[in-house]
């Protein structure tokens, strides 16, 4: 497999655990995954917007920063794979 292949994996299980060690994350459960990812994978205008399990409405990809956030608060210099995973992410920029 490429190593992009092998980081992505290994990014859904830092958010995974990022997210069981932040209260705040609590606050990002999507309401229905599976619906999320249809809805995001048919809209043509790109708004790609979910509904959360609390009621609320964000944009995919700003729970992705969230996320990625949160990994870098609990998760920063736990190992030198996180460290490049966590990096990897800060070089791309939020649109």
């Amino acid at each position: 497999m490429s190593p992009y292949a092998n980081a992505l994996k290994s990014g859904r299980r830092l958010r995974s655990f990022a997210a069981g060690r932040s209260p705040f994350a609590r606050n990002l459960i999507l309401a229905d995954a599976v619906q999320s990812t249809r809805d995001i994978s048919r809209d043509p205008t790109q708004r790609w917007t979910v509904r959360l399990e609390n009621g609320k409405t964000i944009d995919a990809l700003d729970v992705q920063w969230e996320f990625h956030q949160l990994a870098q608060k609990y998760l920063h210099n736990s190992s030198a794979e996180t460290n490049w995973l966590l990096e990897t992410g800060d070089s791309f920029s939020k649109r």
